[in-house]
């Protein structure tokens, strides 16, 4: 989904997936933190990607966040600027 106010552009994606434990909630931006699970750990991954999302979008005066979605499962958003010229 994606909204725009007049100052900022705001997009998220959620899923209805099982959501975020509350004991990584805190962590889950920070370089090599994976949620434990059997499907995380059946594809792999190098607990890189939210990490490195977060640093580009706040590289570009952006945030990004995460909650729990309305209908279950997780909802990660960011929102830049809206730069006009």
């Amino acid at each position: 989904a994606s909204s725009r106010q007049v100052d900022q552009v705001m997009i998220s994606v959620s899923d209805q997936g099982p959501g975020v434990p509350p004991e990584y909630r805190d962590a889950i931006f920070e370089k090599f933190v994976q949620v434990e699970s059997s499907d995380v750990l059946a594809r792999g991954g190098t607990g890189l990607g939210l990490s490195i999302c977060k640093s580009l979008v706040e590289h570009h005066g952006g945030a990004m966040g995460y909650e729990d979605a309305p209908s279950g499962g997780a909802r990660l958003w960011f929102r830049f600027p809206v730069i006009t010229e």
